[in-house]
């Protein structure tokens, strides 16, 4: 099922007229962010998602598959279904409205309409459960693609990945650690040492030759930890546990040579 629908439905702003409208490209074009670099090159014809990541715009398929959300919604094009997309977009549409102060007040109020009704998205208990299916079937999916094959994992829990951390909206706790082994016998051995609460979801494998797995997963905690990705640090809860996001991991991962393995399709463009 598509994670986009289009303009037009119950709860959905209007279109957002010319001059508004004419606003907002003007706002995306002069963002310095990668949400204003992925809208100057979908503008200049770079559509496709692996394209973007292979000019190096964004870290991977997937976060560019998230601006462009991001950007066709705020353009009034396509909405979001899915409850992370949405609140996803809603905290893009904050950053846009704290960076351009001087928005007309029609400007401002379709911003507020969009924001409101992305929040109803984001709080749908039904679109809720249906995602938590949907990622625990991309951790199956991660599951099956690794088999016997050793390297960095990261997995999370349902709950952390709902929750990001209060100082930055983009940031949730992720386990980093590595393994030589099956990586789903391996969280399960996890599980029943530390009791953790929930089955976890596995978001990445980062694979790379066993003699580097070591250096690999060092590496990747040594730089989270100097990029100011928070580590805990109870006695109980393990040091591999980080603040941080998939997009900081996986450019790390690239720039340390691993192969990237994820459960998501959105490399393949099926939102086009």
């Amino acid at each position: 099922m598509s994670e986009l629908a289009a303009t037009g439905g119950t709860g959905f702003p209007a279109n957002p007229g010319e001059h508004v409208l004419n606003e907002l490209k003007e706002a995306l074009g002069s963002n310095t962010g990668q949400l204003g670099a992925v809208f100057r090159a979908m503008e200049s014809g770079t559509i496709k998602n692996v394209d973007l990541a292979d000019q190096g715009i964004v870290a991977n398929s997937g976060v560019a598959y998230q601006h462009k959300v991001g950007i066709r919604a705020i353009l009034g094009e396509k909405f979001p279904k899915a409850p992370s997309l949405a609140a996803a977009t809603g905290r893009r549409i904050g950053g846009l409205i704290r960076d351009n102060p001087d928005f007309s007040l029609p400007a401002k109020d379709y911003l507020a309409e969009l924001r409101s009704a992305l929040d109803e998205i984001s709080q749908d208990a039904s679109a809720q459960v249906a995602e938590e299916k949907d990622f625990a079937a991309k951790s199956a999916a991660i599951e099956a693609k690794v088999e016997e094959s050793a390297g960095v994992y990261v997995y999370t829990l349902p709950t952390f990945r709902k929750t990001p951390i209060k100082v930055d909206p983009d940031r949730y706790w992720m386990k980093v650690g590595k393994t030589k082994r099956f990586t789903k016998k391996r969280i399960k051995e996890q599980m029943r040492v530390t009791g953790l609460p929930e089955d976890p979801l596995i978001l990445r494998v980062y694979q790379t030759k066993d003699d580097r797995i070591d250096v690999v997963e060092r590496d990747l905690h040594r730089l989270l930890i100097a990029a100011g990705h928070s580590r805990t640090e109870g006695k109980t809860a393990g040091m591999e546990w980080f603040a941080t996001n998939l997009e900081y991991l996986d450019t790390v991962a690239k720039a340390l040579g691993c192969t990237i393995v994820s459960g998501s399709d959105e490399s393949e463009d099926s939102e086009e």
